[in-house]
């Protein structure tokens, strides 16, 4: 029920960009953790198959270890967004903080030739300090409203349906289970919304929208 604890944490907490405040039709999807040997081709194929993209939060460690898949991230017209070097939730020491968010930066810009925009913390209930770091080297912060899909496909059903709503921002992660459940997802959003290009977040995120309850 991760989806309840987000909608919860959205309407009290204006840190970082919950969804896309004032949409009238549009799903924006983000897939986090990875790139991942056995797991980031093959999503690749499934939202080329389905027409989607999407951002790739990506950590630092493994974009170091697979740089060929930022590479091709890239190439098939997908967004890549810094979800820290090592994924610590409760890092504490702020010069490390920002040091990690600096070396993720550089890394995929020097993979990529482009400098990520997007942030994601390595989890809501993380330090504080990775959200101020981040925007104070002028990242948007992008958190998500709907969660949870991809861990079975019985889970998806009950989680995904329900919560759905324009202007979501679906959190989902480099996992199996994910390749299992995303055709079924991607189909039940396609019913009913359009799937958004990552860049559409940036015209229309301003201070002003973060300082509201976007619900």
């Amino acid at each position: 029920m991760f989806s309840i604890l987000l909608r919860v944490i959205s309407g009290v907490w204006s840190a970082g960009l919950f969804c896309i405040p004032g949409d009238t039709g549009t799903v924006y999807l983000t897939f986090d953790d990875g790139p991942g040997e056995e797991t980031t081709l093959r999503l690749l194929d499934i939202l080329d198959r389905y027409g989607v993209k999407a951002v790739f939060f990506v950590i630092g460690e493994k974009a170091e270890k697979y740089p060929e898949l930022l590479r091709e991230i890239k190439r098939r017209g997908h967004t890549i967004g810094n979800h820290t070097w090592s994924h610590s939730s409760f890092m504490w020491d702020r010069e490390k903080i920002r040091k990690e968010i600096l070396k993720t930066d550089s890394l995929i810009q020097a993979i990529t030739g482009e400098k990520p925009v997007f942030f994601r913390p390595p989890g809501v209930f993380c330090s504080p300090f990775w959200i101020e770091e981040a925007r104070n080297l002028g990242h948007i912060i992008v958190f998500g409203s709907v969660a949870g899909l991809e861990f079975e496909e019985h889970l998806s059903r009950i989680e995904f349906l329900p919560f759905l709503h324009p202007g979501a921002i679906v959190i989902m992660h480099e996992r199996k289970s994910t390749l299992s459940a995303l055709p079924f997802i991607l189909e039940k959003i396609q019913e009913r919304y359009r799937t958004g290009k990552p860049t559409e977040f940036i015209p229309r995120t301003s201070s002003d929208s973060l300082s509201h309850d976007p619900w």
